[in-house]
């Protein structure tokens, strides 16, 4: 596996000197350390942001006693979002009456009353407005968490992730008021097992697969309140490829299989392979004595070598689109090994200003100079997951480009 990493350049400027004066008379090695890290960052004024849990939208009201966890956001010169540890912060709050926060950014409503709560790393501050006022919930919603543009349904075996909001009402200085905030103890479910299925996430949203073209209904359920949202299956998987080629598995050894789903994108007449090894339903036949393989994420397509043979295995999303192949046990008699090890270890990571890396490989559990395979012509170069980060050249074997920032399968 290869990790792509846009590398950064840092560098400090005049400000970071009057940084370290202000730093050592305050006895507080805060300031400095957050000024560094400010500069390296090349973080811009007014460019620290607060930000709320997931899904609770302002004005932002916390029941007293009810505890939550804030987190930073800071915009660089480039105009880019970074977020920031909250931990070992300068956190504050307005009226300690109210509300309590630690350093590590952690919210505690206290008493009714408006609170603000107050921000700073080095030269920048953040504040954030809170009302501490006994809530209510009186309806749920159900959100998709990043709709694409121009798509209105789901797209078999391509999960979507979906939130539920809440809607709470209040009393506040004899007033009542109204505010929403994401869910996190919900249950989900869907109407039809076949069609999809519904995995809830610990911060409480949801990340529904749908098997089949068709429809489905989606419910979140806090106590005795629901709200179910319709969804549209498309039927755009045209098929489905498993890899890699040789599916060839020691006895008493693992192997990684793949499986590429063809989806329209752009041009309709041009079908994009994406990863859906972790989606699709993966099968042997059924106490086959030569292999099994794992159909639980993350480990879903992993098959272990049991004895000499050829059980056929299939990876299916739904009903009526499946991809085939063969996986072929040999016996471990001692006299052979199909182990690769990789120059460097198995997981590497290259920065897209380096450019093309020449990657080298060998026969055994560790790599060995001696008993280098890289180029030889029964060695194939092939990008089996993460193909929009990374591609093989077609002239040298092992030579790969980096195309983006991301994680890539080799």
């Amino acid at each position: 596996m290869i990790t792509l990493k846009t590398a950064e350049k840092f560098k400090l400027s005049l400000v970071l000197g009057s940084a370290i004066v202000l730093a050592s008379c305050s006895g507080d090695g805060r300031p400095l350390e957050e000024a560094v890290e400010t500069n390296q960052l090349n973080l811009v004024r007014n460019g620290l942001a607060i930000v709320q849990p997931t899904g609770l939208l302002n004005p932002l009201f916390v029941n007293p006693g009810e505890q939550i966890n804030f987190s930073i956001l800071a915009t660089n010169s480039a105009g880019e979002s970074l977020p920031l540890s909250v931990a070992d912060r300068r956190w504050s709050v307005s009226n300690p009456a109210v509300a309590s926060i630690d350093g590590n950014g952690k919210f505690i409503g206290i008493a009714d009353g408006f609170v603000q709560v107050g921000l700073q790393i080095g030269g920048l501050t953040a504040e954030f407005d809170v009302t501490v006022a006994e809530g209510t919930l009186t309806a749920i919603n159900v959100i998709e968490e990043d709709p694409m543009e121009g798509e209105s349904s789901l797209e078999r075996c391509l999960p979507e992730m979906y939130s539920a909001t809440g809607t709470f009402t209040h009393t506040f200085s004899g007033e009542p008021a109204t505010s929403s905030r994401g869910l996190v103890n919900v249950d989900w479910s869907v109407n039809d097992p076949e069609m999809g299925s519904a995995t809830a996430q610990l911060n409480g949203t949801t990340s529904v697969t749908a098997f089949n073209a068709g429809e489905l209904e989606l419910t979140a359920t806090v106590g005795n309140l629901s709200d179910t949202e319709p969804l549209t299956v498309s039927s755009t998987l045209d098929r489905i490829e498993i890899s890699p080629a040789l599916l060839t598995v020691m006895a008493g050894s693992d192997l990684q299989v793949f499986a590429n789903g063809f989806y329209p994108r752009g041009d309709e007449e041009t079908l994009t392979p994406i990863d859906i090894t972790q989606y699709v339903n993966w099968s042997l036949p059924t106490d086959n004595g030569f292999a099994t393989v794992s159909n639980v994420a993350p480990t879903k397509g992993l098959v272990a070598g049991i004895a000499e043979g050829n059980p056929e295995i299939t990876a299916a999303c739904g009903d009526d689109i499946q991809a085939v192949g063969t996986i072929v046990v040999q016996a471990d008699d001692g006299s052979s090994s199909t182990d690769l090890a990789f120059d460097g270890g198995g997981t590497q990571r290259i920065s897209l200003s380096q450019g093309n890396r020449q990657l080298s490989v060998s026969t055994g559990s560790e790599y060995d100079e001696d008993n280098d395979v890289t180029d030889d012509d029964d060695t194939t170069w092939t990008v089996v997951a993460g193909t929009e980060f990374a591609a093989f050249q077609s002239v040298v074997k092992g030579v790969i480009t980096p195309l983006g920032t991301g994680t890539a399968t080799i």
